[in-house]
């Protein structure tokens, strides 16, 4: 994660999810009522916000293993983050341990 740089495409992470916001409504410069979280994500190199929307929120927790793929690096207000846009996947590799 520390070597992502603003502007590279078709990137590829493995993370562990640390944190997920509450899910939002914004109005969006494409349309209104989006719903958007930031999750903060972390591998052994750093840690930086992974942008969900729509039908992506909800769908990672705290403490999930997830890999990203296809994804853009972006920013936000001078924070990087991770964006799925049209192409990017996630896929939960493993999730939190459940007591």
């Amino acid at each position: 994660i520390e070597d992502l740089r603003i502007g590279m495409k078709k990137v590829n992470v493995i993370a562990t999810v640390k944190e997920v916001s509450q899910p939002s409504r914004v109005q969006t410069q494409f349309r209104d009522n989006a719903v958007v979280s930031n999750a903060v994500i972390e591998d052994d190199t750093g840690r930086m916000l992974l942008c969900l929307w729509d039908h992506q929120v909800n769908t990672v927790r705290p403490g999930d293993t997830i890999e990203v793929k296809g994804a853009h690096v972006g920013s936000f207000k001078g924070e990087r983050q991770l964006r799925l846009g049209k192409n990017g996947v996630v896929t939960i590799l493993e999730g939190p341990i459940q007591n």
